[in-house]
């Protein structure tokens, strides 16, 4: 214990507190949970975590958490001491110890199963995730070598923090760098470079979410200068890059499953037969939905063998709700269900990793299965229309010049899209023409992707693949759209205004699949040479 902690003893329960702040901590350890109310301290409220902030002193404010213990196995690790809030602890007061730039702890205690961590507010202080988004200039030199040295510091002392994100690093009001939320720390002996490399890459991949590569790579070579590694620079930055992806990829992975899972921004709820997922913050009926999707009253915009789309008013009556309704099918379905997840299911969970990756899709807001269908529910998008019609409404007879220029910018729109969705990792099966919609919002072109499930994540596109969605794109464009237009989406596509001798054999090849799918396409109009 650090000379500045002692014991106390409240309910018989022991908990440790700042000698200075004795009075505190007693007000505190009498009635915690008065500090959490609406009406109090309260700042913000989970599901097994609520965070307060009262003030200890005239000077001085607390900044409180309380780890909720609900459930039988986080009720056991708080009996062995291992729990979320013990580890926050431990690792607080190690880093101190080492030096590091951290909170200070002000007390820790037990009221029953609940645990409360409270540790001293630094002024002024917002995460550096706030901070750059506020205010990106401020991503400096200065602040990339500070925060260089404070990851260096880190490991020079053994710590690996299993979490290191922009968010978990706070900048004071005096501009010093804090690290937060250590119950993922890890304390070595010794950091070696490959294990440098790979923590750096969480922080490389959380930059990666709002700066571009410029001052991802000064945060590598300031690291590099800094601590000195084995390896040169070039070799440290493969490894930090290879690490960022594959913590990049695991991070959707668990962000995307989330939606299948009670928690803070979703819900799982039965009723009688029916098992819905849905947004916490959506209050829809969805059993009410159901029957009017299946009634009169329904707009329908496609119904097939197996499937049903319809648009239903909002409960809130301002907009607008899609049902897709997706029936059992046959033994075939039921080996693909359970192979893959149903489709219903696929669409859900799909439609919330497409949002995390930051692609637009029509917002889904729940997914609910019965004993005979399953319904996919999403808001509905006014005044967007599927790719093939926004095209044919606006560019089949083009009448003067800006329509022209307009066209031009829909096409090198469309190229770029396509490679965003494509440098994300993310690939769909059925990528035609109709299966996305288009919506002009401020001058700007927004593409969303419709019919997910057959989207696939998290593994990157083989070059068949890539070709393959070039072509479903192309067979399904109407053909008035000429070869010069399709070829502004491919040099946009690939950032490149020249085309190379590998380029012209891709381009063949998906003219080759173009034909084999056949929808609008003419090999007239879209002849290379």
């Amino acid at each position: 214990m650090t000379p500045n902690l002692t014991q106390y003893e409240f309910a018989g329960e022991k908990w440790i507190g700042e000698k200075a702040s004795a009075d505190f901590v007693a007000r505190f350890a009498s009635a915690p949970d008065s500090y959490f109310r609406k009406d109090s301290f309260l700042v913000r409220e989970r599901k097994l975590r609520a965070i307060a902030v009262a003030p200890v002193d005239g000077q001085r404010q607390a900044h409180i958490k309380k780890y909720k213990a609900a459930g039988v196995v986080p009720r056991l690790r708080a009996l062995l001491k291992v729990s979320q809030a013990d580890l926050e602890l431990k690792y607080l007061l190690a880093a101190k110890d080492a030096g590091l730039p951290a909170p200070d702890v002000i007390f820790f205690g037990r009221r029953g199963p609940d645990a409360y961590l409270a540790t001293l507010l630094i002024p002024s202080a917002e995460s550096l995730m706030e901070v750059i988004r506020k205010r990106p200039e401020v991503l400096d030199a200065a602040l990339i070598e500070a925060l260089a040295r404070l990851v260096a510091s880190a490991h020079d002392a053994g710590f690996l923090h299993r979490d290191l994100h922009l968010g978990n690093i706070l900048r004071g009001g005096d501009g010093g760098l804090y690290l937060i939320d250590m119950h993922r720390m890890e304390v070595k002996t010794a950091v070696s470079d490959e294990e440098a490399a790979e923590n750096l890459g969480l922080l490389d991949f959380s930059l990666s979410r709002i700066t571009g590569p410029e001052n991802r790579d000064a945060l590598m070579k300031a690291y590099h200068e800094i601590r000195r590694p084995k390896m040169g620079l070039e070799d440290f930055r493969a490894l930090v890059s290879a690490a960022s992806r594959a913590w990049g990829r695991r991070h959707f992975r668990s962000r995307t499953r989330r939606c299948l899972r009670d928690g803070e921004n979703f819900a799982v709820e039965k009723t009688g037969e029916c098992i819905v997922h849905r947004k916490s913050d959506w209050a829809g009926d969805i059993k009410a939905l159901i029957a009017a999707h299946g009634g009169k009253s329904a707009t329908i915009l496609k119904e097939g063998k197996n499937t049903r789309l319809t648009v239903l008013p909002d409960i809130s009556g301002d907009s607008k709700i899609c049902v897709k309704e997706y029936r059992k099918g046959g033994f075939g379905s039921l080996l693909e269900s359970l192979a893959r997840g149903s489709r219903a299911k696929r669409a859900w969970t799909n439609a919330n990793g497409l949002k995390i990756r930051g692609l637009a899709t029509p917002e889904p807001l729940a997914y609910a299965r019965t004993w005979d269908a399953e319904y996919f529910v999403t808001r509905f998008v006014a005044n967007a229309q599927p790719l093939d019609s926004y095209l044919h409404e606006r560019f089949e007879n083009v009448a003067d010049r800006p329509v022209l220029r307009g066209k031009w910018r829909v096409m090198r729109d469309i190229g770029r899209w396509l490679a965003r969705v494509h440098k994300a990792e993310v690939y769909h099966k059925d990528l035609k023409a109709n299966n996305v919609l288009v919506a002009e919002e401020n001058g700007a072109t927004r593409f969303l992707l419709l019919d997910l499930d057959r989207v696939r994540f998290d593994r990157p596109l083989s070059q068949a693949e890539i070709e393959f969605n070039m072509a479903c794109l192309n067979a399904a464009v109407p053909n008035f759209i000429s070869a010069t237009d399709r070829m502004r989406v491919f040099k946009a596509y690939t950032g490149r205004d020249n085309i190379s001798v590998s380029d012209k054999d891709v381009l063949r090849r998906v003219r080759d699949i173009s034909i084999a799918r056949d929808h609008f396409w003419h090999i007239a109009q879209s002849r290379l040479t």
